[in-house]
């Protein structure tokens, strides 16, 4: 069994663009992609994972809390403007 002090990580990907989807058996799909300029409206796929409804819950709680830590040391996340916002 490996030394889990001396595994290596996969290679980081940078995306900007999530879509959620899930379906009645419980399974939760996450797409990470980017998005890149002169390219609207399309995203390429970097990676896509799937998982339960019960880790989606608590990935959602951890993001949540950490979230909450960084904006209360670094001040808050500005919000994306919306489709309608970007257009009027």
């Amino acid at each position: 069994m490996a030394d889990p002090k001396h595994q290596t990580l996969p290679p980081s990907t940078f995306v900007n663009f999530l879509s959620v989807t899930n379906t009645a058996g419980g399974e939760f799909y996450f797409d990470f992609g980017q998005t890149t300029r002169g390219e609207e409206g399309t995203a390429h796929l970097a990676v896509s994972l799937v998982t339960t409804a019960m880790a989606a819950k608590a990935m959602l709680q951890a993001l949540t809390k950490n979230i909450e830590k960084y904006e209360k040391k670094y001040g808050a996340i500005p919000k994306l403007p919306t489709a309608q916002e970007i257009e009027s």
